[in-house]
């Protein structure tokens, strides 16, 4: 069973074609301000729950992987299921983004799911090598990667300010005068 979906100016059309709705009357209608030109037909605090309830259902998503990951593994077992699950998290991510197109939960949950694969991966990358340089690098590529193939505003400007951070703490690691 499908489920369709009419909004009011689908309704006022159908009404013109059988007769019940003259057309000057649809003009007057769609003109008028009976029938909106732009927005969002959920209000914004609507809109606003729906975003805190993804990001909370993605904190407790992270606390639970955080429980498993820290319990009893030993280090170079989680260095290494932290940058594995960091890659999963980012590329499902990158998949329910790519299949959302108006549900703010998705949209939301999907950007949660990003960062917090975003921050295994890097974590994992400073744990195994131990050198802000490297992981500053990884910083850098990771954002950059991000910038091209996740279609979201946000999600770009967070990646431009994690790579000049990373640009900022590698002048830093290099000791490059006035940089």
């Amino acid at each position: 069973m499908t489920h369709v979906s009419l909004t009011l100016r689908d309704v006022i059309a159908q009404l013109t074609t059988e007769g019940h709705v003259s057309e000057q009357q649809q003009t007057a209608l769609l003109e008028g301000g009976a029938v909106r030109k732009t927005g969002r037909s959920t209000p914004w605090f609507i809109q606003a729950f729906v975003a805190i309830g993804a990001w909370l259902a993605a904190v407790f998503f992270l606390v639970a992987v955080g429980l498993f990951l820290f319990n009893g593994f030993e280090t170079a077992t989680f260095n290494a299921l932290a940058l594995i699950l960091g890659v999963v998290f980012v590329l499902a991510a990158l998949g329910i983004r790519r299949a959302t197109v108006g549900s703010a939960f998705a949209i939301n949950l999907a950007l949660a799911l990003s960062l917090l694969g975003q921050a295994l991966i890097l974590g994992g990358i400073w744990l195994m090598s131990e050198s802000i340089a490297i992981t500053a690098i990884a910083a850098i590529g990771l954002s950059l990667a991000l910038i091209v193939a996740y279609p979201d505003r946000l999600q770009r400007f967070l990646c431009t300010l994690t790579i000049s951070t990373a640009v900022l703490v590698l002048f830093s690691e290099w000791h490059i005068p006035d940089a």
